[in-house]
């Protein structure tokens, strides 16, 4: 859908050789989790570009007049401002050397909604524009809102799904039943 390739792994009844064994034996399931942690800390750099620029759009083009677009907006930055935040943290659990078992997971789960909800409005506030691909002759952002719509569908799967994500949160973050 966005251009990139997406897998399902699984692991039933792996055997390893002991020559090969990394770390602990019996120990896999919590290696794999480790890594999913670090990949699920999407940088937010790209998204915090494409916002200014989308904003920077709507200023030149005069649709930041609209009470509704400025409300939208800001409802937006705000929420992108948050997103940092989190991911500051993670960051700085990685380098404290402590694994971001369930801080992680709301960072993904909040940046691929984020990217859904940011994508959803800048295609309603540029109009049929949003949707124009890079390439066009008459796309803003060079095609980066269109992009992004694809990407962040894609993005709610990617890395353990929302729902998947909400479980661990609730389970080993917040320490609730299963």
């Amino acid at each position: 859908m966005d251009g990139e390739r997406s897998n399902e792994v699984f692991y039933d009844d792996v055997k390893v050789p002991a020559g090969n064994l990394v770390g602990e034996e019996n120990r896999g399931f919590y290696y794999i989790l480790t890594a999913l942690a670090h990949e699920r800390s999407f940088p937010v750099g790209n998204l915090r570009r494409t916002f200014e620029d989308f904003v920077d759009y709507v200023k030149e083009e005069g649709l930041g007049k609209d009470p509704l677009v400025q409300q939208s907006i800001a409802q937006l930055a705000t929420e992108l401002q948050a997103l940092c935040l989190l991911c500051y943290r993670v960051t700085w659990l990685i380098q404290r050397d402590t694994s971001p078992h369930w801080e992680a997971p709301m960072v993904k789960v909040y940046m691929t909604e984020f990217m859904g909800r940011f994508s959803d409005t800048a295609m309603e506030i540029m109009g049929p524009y949003g949707q124009l691909q890079a390439g066009s002759k008459w796309v803003p952002l060079k095609g980066r809102i269109e992009k992004l719509y694809r990407h962040a569908a894609r993005r709610n799967i990617s890395a353990g799904t929302s729902e998947i994500q909400r479980n661990t949160i609730a389970t080993v973050g917040l320490k609730l039943p299963r």
